[in-house]
């Protein structure tokens, strides 16, 4: 039992006690007749036992003896017990199932103890039973009041925590993302450092600022305590990180080659060096975007035709909420014109902008990707996942992103007449028209000179958390 039931108990057992202590006094000497005069009840409840005991030349052995086995049926296991069965941590005592009941009830202890452990042992508490019935039947009655208050009091606060937790949690992060199986979820589950499986500590019927697994590891269950908890999704069970941090979800389109991969690992590495400078800590937590990784990304392959583990990185600037910034990164193949092909719905879903690469040095080429039907291909999944209508304009932001800016010596502000000229008039006229906010970018992915490669994922991240935004220099990109 933790440090907060404890108190509890001591709380509600204290007063219970102190009741029937002075009752026990009042029994030895004989007061019953004003008993009942200074405190009311006393002299009903217990003047049976008193007439009981007075005969007898031990009486005050006898009523001391009662006393203390109705006392001792309090304080065993039954009584106390706060296990939690479906999801193993300890309740609150005044909340357990039955709390009232279960409560009132304590000094039956020694019955319910004794038929636990083996129905034979019954026996001995029931012979017993003569001796503590009465101070049992007392402080059952005396048990009922301070339980009732310990009970409103601990629902008063449990409540005031409950409100002010979730005001704070829908601030800071809102939800959560796995990058496994891409499913969105209000809140993961937690492994304990027992090993036990709990669900998403919360201010509730387990615990207010602390919470106690079965095993008794205590587990902090306010915002912006749980960061350093080891979580796992809800659904597919894989271990994942959450940190508490808000998600902005980014998707990459574009044809086979157009250099998705590429610009995705410039950017995370340009963020991750701008974050350095504003001195915003910022780390990655997914293998495809470490640093090593990011070393090779002018060398690397053509994206598998596969559904991806999502890449993460968090940022956490000091004095607000945390951010993680989750990249889907999707082989161009799957914006091939084909009957069969991945839909990878849960991508879409919670997407806060797109990125659609292309090549300009390939734009109009017969032998090279073609940009129109990638980009109509990849419009109609996600019109489709999004259960979008005829004529639904999508207010997910859409950067169109022109690579080998090197090669090219493109400005940004010259990239949609450009893709015009190479006959891409139909794909700019139709992303801008099936999507509010529409902005064209030129960049170089690879060498030393790939800082430009974080303004897509900048101008993105302003919808969601324009401080972070602006602090890592979004301001760069307006005065481009």
């Amino acid at each position: 039992m933790n440090g907060t039931n404890k108190t509890i108990v001591g709380a509600v057992y204290g007063v219970a006690m102190a009741y029937t202590a002075l009752a026990f006094v009042l029994t030895v000497l004989s007061f019953e007749g004003d008993a009942g005069t200074v405190i009311p009840g006393i002299a009903t409840i217990h003047g049976p036992y008193s007439g009981f005991v007075a005969p007898l030349p031990v009486n005050f052995a006898v009523a001391l003896g009662g006393i203390a086995l109705s006392v001792w049926g309090m304080f065993t296991s039954e009584p106390l017990d706060v296990m939690g069965r479906t999801n193993p941590v300890q309740y609150l005592w005044t909340h357990r199932p039955n709390a009232f009941l279960r409560g009132i009830f304590a000094p039956w202890g020694l019955i319910t103890s004794a038929w636990k452990k083996s129905k034979a042992l019954v026996v001995i508490p029931v012979v017993l039973l003569p001796f503590y019935a009465v101070w049992s039947i007392m402080l059952t009655v005396t048990l009922i009041v301070p339980f009732i208050a310990a009970r409103l009091i601990v629902s008063a606060k449990i409540s005031s925590a409950v409100k002010k937790e979730r005001l704070a949690y829908r601030e800071s992060t809102g939800f959560g993302i796995c990058p496994h199986c891409k499913r969105d979820f209000a809140r993961p589950q937690v492994v304990c450092a027992c090993g036990l499986i709990l669900d998403y500590p919360v201010p509730g019927i387990y615990g207010i600022k602390t919470q106690t697994c079965n095993n008794g590891d205590e587990v902090p269950c306010t915002a912006g305590s749980r960061t350093d908890l080891k979580t796992r999704c809800p659904y597919c069970m894989e271990p994942i990180e959450t940190q508490e941090a808000r998600p902005v979800c980014i998707a990459m389109a574009g044809a086979v080659g157009s250099g998705k991969t590429t610009l995705m690992l410039a950017g995370v590495d340009s963020l991750l060096t701008r974050a350095k400078k504003a001195g915003i800590p910022a780390q990655t937590a997914t293998e495809d975007i470490s640093a090593e990784a990011r070393a090779s990304k002018d060398v690397v392959n053509s994206t598998e035709s596969k559904e991806k583990l999502s890449q993460c990185m968090f940022f956490k600037p000091i004095g607000t909420h945390e951010t993680e910034l989750v990249i889907n990164d999707i082989a161009g193949s799957e914006f091939r014109p084909s009957l069969e092909k991945t839909l990878f719905e849960e991508y879409y879903k919670y997407v806060d902008g797109v990125i659609f690469v292309l090549d300009p040095t390939r734009l109009g080429s017969t032998d090279g990707p073609d940009v129109i039907e990638a980009f109509n291909t990849f419009y109609g999944m996600y019109a489709l996942i999004k259960g979008a209508r005829p004529g639904t304009v999508f207010k997910s932001r859409l950067a169109i992103v022109a690579s080998r800016r090197d090669a090219t010596n493109l400005e940004d502000d010259d990239v949609r007449g450009y893709i015009i000229s190479k006959g891409g008039e139909t794909f700019v006229n139709t992303a801008e028209t099936v999507f509010e906010n529409v902005r064209f970018f030129s960049v170089c992915s690879i060498g030393r000179n790939s800082a430009t490669a974080a303004y897509p994922f900048l101008w993105i991240l302003e919808s969601s958390d324009k401080d972070l935004s602006e602090s890592l220099g979004l301001s760069e990109i307006a005065n481009r």
